[in-house]
């Protein structure tokens, strides 16, 4: 460790010991309560303000690689009253770098964990309210389908791929949890891609809890779907040879057959999300969902099944 990320170290213990400002006793009591995830965010920040803009080499490599680790051993910490040992045991950072500049950047801050295929990500509300402050998706109930979209793509995506909300829905809203199910599509690219990913997003008073699973089942295209996406993609192709045939001069036409393209996606997506709850394929995939939150990797979330079997 070099003298001068030592000194950064000191520095953050020092803000960490001396920010506390008087103020009446119920805040005081709530600061306590959540010390840990505050002390995790001044770390965090100051961190990121730290390796910002910063020349990258392997010293450097090895300063940040020091500091996920710090990170994650205080958000083990913090989320060791999750009664999922696989998180309070083996779960990971879900940061994947402080550089700004890389691939993986600015993902959601929590632990997460994989068995097989099943990976669960958990963090605090504190902490997840603190990652969208700035952003008008700062909620954690009373979700639409692109802010559970955001929620999914910002623990697990990170810039690699995209995910798309294809149909979502509630799953419960009582004594203080939330709980969405969503049935989605991974992809690095848009296009007419059936569904491929399972999803659950469930809110408690303290936690967030984010389950992704791949789809096992054979699908097939929604008819109707499909042809929202033939029509209008025929059309842009049509614009894209225009383009070609122009010795690609004619730049109105390839701007239009990317619209026409982002246009056919977007249908494509909005029709799943009218029509898939309503196809035969559904119950099978929401069932699945269902015994995903009974995953022994979940014991906490398989008390919202529970909840739903007793009505």
């Amino acid at each position: 460790m070099t003298m001068r990320y030592a000194y950064l170290v000191l520095a953050l213990l020092f803000v960490a010991c001396n920010t506390k400002q008087p103020g009446d006793k119920a805040t005081s009591i709530q600061e306590n309560s959540h010390q840990g995830e505050l002390d995790y965010l001044k770390r965090r920040d100051m961190n990121l303000e730290y390796f910002n803009n910063k020349a990258i080499t392997d010293t450097l490599y090895e300063q940040m690689n020091d500091s996920l680790i710090v990170l994650e051993k205080l958000l083990r910490n913090i989320l060791s009253d999750t009664k999922i040992d696989s998180i309070n045991v083996k779960g990971k950072i879900n940061l994947e770098t402080l550089f700004p500049h890389e691939l993986g950047y600015g993902m959601l801050d929590g632990l997460i964990t994989h068995n097989q295929s099943l990976h669960v990500f958990c963090t605090t509300k504190i902490i997840f309210l603190d990652y969208y402050k700035n952003d008008p998706v700062n909620k954690t109930d009373d979700l639409a389908p692109t802010e559970l979209e955001v929620f999914f793509n910002d623990a697990f995506c990170g810039g690699h791929a995209s995910i798309t909300n294809l149909t979502s829905y509630r799953v419960v809203s009582t004594n203080g949890i939330q709980a969405y199910g969503m049935i989605g599509n991974v992809a690095q690219d848009i296009g007419p891609y059936l569904p491929n990913h399972m999803y659950v997003f469930v809110s408690t008073d303290d936690h967030i809890y984010l389950i992704q699973k791949p789809i096992r089942h054979k699908l097939h295209e929604l008819s109707i779907c499909k042809n929202a996406w033939d029509s209008l993609y025929r059309r842009s192709r049509d614009k894209y040879d225009m383009y070609r045939a122009s010795n690609r001069t004619d730049k109105s036409s390839m701007k239009e057959a990317t619209a026409l393209e982002e246009k056919a996606w977007h249908d494509y997506c909005e029709c799943y999300r009218k029509n898939f709850q309503y196809d035969k394929q559904f119950p099978l995939l929401k069932k699945e969902i269902d015994e995903m939150v009974k995953h022994e990797e979940a014991p906490l979330i398989a008390g919202l099944l529970r909840i739903l079997d007793s009505r």
